[in-house]
């Protein structure tokens, strides 16, 4: 069961709007944004909780009641929209935007990263703190969890299916025909790692400047050697020919990475992780390490029992030179 829905946080907004908004026109509005719909059930539960001060005005800074009412309900945003909320809208209206901005949030890729992108390479101006608002009210990917992710991503092509005008029904088999191709469904297949985001990009149509073909083939390994383990372990139907199959997969590019890599980068990458390890500890004192047991006296030790009584030995230093036979003296 999808127990919430990313665009949580926008459907509060429109059901405590002041227009009253009807649940006919809160789906309307959400196919039109492109945003998920859970449908009339969800809505309804919303409204049951959502429980705004009377008399409330949401427009009114100066009404404490209604200002606590949005900030608990963290909806303030929209009532008093700035730059950065205009922007997240802007990215609504743009679905190669839109595309993008959804796949790097599933990928866990910081506000930063995401602007960063827009703004130079897509020529799109964006601020971090306007992804933020994006992800705050339409693609909230912290309320669902990786399979609720992949049945809403599956049941976007549905929602023409399910639409009342015929012209958007006939829509919905070309859309489900092509949305194993989506990106966002892609990277919400895959682990959280630089490399999603680079393979999402390319299905967008987006190449990467620069890649690093030993580390993707060593990440491939090692993906096809945890794919090869788990058939192992679960041993269900067609299992062991998966994890054959893995297993060549694994022993073909182990052999293509001896090609690629060569063994001087290799041992300079294994050199390059070698790190000294320093204490920042204090240095201790000399009498906190003998606990007081030391002297700097220069005179000659008494030869004897250590107690005081006894002949003195004049002990010479190691390499002492002796007048008489013109050389060094063994000590000792």
């Amino acid at each position: 069961m999808i127990r919430r829905t990313p665009v949580e946080f926008f459907l509060k907004y429109l059901i405590v709007h002041p227009d009253e908004h009807v649940d006919e026109e809160i789906h309307e509005q959400l196919f039109e944004m492109g945003l998920d719909d859970l449908g009339g059930y969800y809505i309804d539960r919303l409204r049951k909780k959502l429980k705004p001060p009377k008399p409330f005005f949401p427009t009114d800074r100066l009404h404490f009641r209604s200002q606590r009412f949005l900030m608990k309900e963290g909806i303030q945003d929209l009532y008093f929209p700035d730059d950065d909320t205009a922007t997240s809208f802007r990215i609504l209206e743009y679905p190669r935007m839109k595309e993008f901005v959804e796949s790097m949030l599933i990928a866990y890729a910081p506000p930063e990263a995401i602007a960063h992108s827009l703004t130079r390479h897509r020529k799109f101006p964006a601020t971090p703190r306007a992804v933020e608002i994006f992800k705050q009210f339409f693609w909230n990917v912290d309320l669902v969890d990786s399979v609720q992710m992949r049945a809403l991503l599956k049941m976007r092509p549905m929602a023409a299916a399910a639409h009342p005008s015929t012209d958007i029904q006939r829509q919905a088999p070309a859309l489900m025909a092509s949305a194993w191709n989506d990106p966002r469904r892609s990277v919400a297949e895959m682990p959280f790692s630089p490399l999603s985001t680079v393979m999402a990009q390319m299905r967008m149509g987006y190449m990467p400047a620069e890649m690093d073909l030993p580390k993707v083939l060593a990440r491939a390994r090692d993906m096809a050697a945890m794919t090869s383990y788990e058939a192992m372990c679960t041993n269900g139907m067609k299992d062991h020919e998966k994890a054959r199959d893995m297993a060549v997969v694994v022993k073909t590019f182990t052999d293509v990475l001896e090609v690629v890599v060569k063994p001087d980068e290799n041992m300079r990458e294994q050199l390059s992780q070698i790190a000294m390890r320093t204490e920042n500890k204090p240095v201790p004192y000399v009498h906190e390490l003998s606990k007081g047991k030391h002297t700097v006296d220069m005179q000659p030790m008494p030869k004897g029992s250590g107690d005081g009584s006894g002949e003195l030995e004049l002990i010479e230093p190691l390499g002492a030179v002796d007048p008489a036979e013109g050389g060094a003296k063994p000590t000792g």
